[in-house]
């Protein structure tokens, strides 16, 4: 389902929970992906992929942290695509071969940047892995959107559906339940209040179109 320009959105639905789990296309010159998705979603959304691109490869797949719904389809994607680079986090890395991954990898850290002809990726980095190490968020300078993992999850069957926000307010607004530590929360919004996002493509729920 496109969701935004040049932007498809994969959704499976956890109707018990009244909870949705997204990944994302974005369809340019080096098409790249956002999370992998569980081993099920993967291997259902690999079709898709494919109806969309047609002949051209997935180039990038970005991974924010290690989680199942982030990278545990990863070794489907590599078989698809063998040429595809993970774009992940140091630590992400190191297990990402317990996914079945042996594929190539790119890690990078806050601050990074890896530019093409038709895209800015900015990293920015997010405490979300074990004992408050840094994942990685990731920033689409040119379209202005924010991939922002579990970090403004929403419940809600939100497949296709965005609601409205203020930049500001949806950053102040985030919870301590967010990222457990005062002082890294902290950080965190500080990070975010420097990037002018127009569209936050989340992992979970509603996403955010910015006024």
């Amino acid at each position: 389902m496109k969701i935004a320009e040049n932007l498809h959105q994969f959704t499976q639905t956890l109707d018990f929970m009244n909870f949705t789990l997204h990944q994302y296309l974005l369809d340019c010159e080096q098409p790249m992906l956002m999370s992998t998705g569980t081993v099920q979603q993967a291997a259902a959304i690999i079709p898709q992929i494919k109806a969309i691109l047609g002949s051209r490869p997935l180039s990038w797949i970005l991974v924010s942290h290690t989680e199942s719904d982030e990278c545990g389809g990863v070794h489907l994607l590599h078989a698809a695509w063998p040429e595809a680079v993970v774009v992940c986090s140091e630590l992400t890395a190191r297990e990402l071969h317990g996914f079945g991954y042996t594929g190539p990898i790119r890690t990078v850290k806050g601050g990074d940047c890896i530019e093409a002809a038709d895209f800015t990726l900015e990293v920015v980095d997010y405490p979300s892995e074990v004992h408050l190490q840094n994942g990685c968020l990731f920033y689409e300078q040119q379209r202005g959107i924010l991939f922002s993992a579990d970090l403004m999850l929403s419940f809600g069957l939100a497949e296709g559906l965005t609601q409205p926000a203020q930049w500001q307010s949806a950053v102040e607004s985030l919870p301590l339940q967010s990222i457990p530590d005062a002082h890294h929360l902290e950080l965190m919004k500080q990070r975010l209040l420097a990037l002018h996002p127009q569209f936050v493509a989340v992992g979970h729920g509603y996403c955010l179109r910015l006024a």
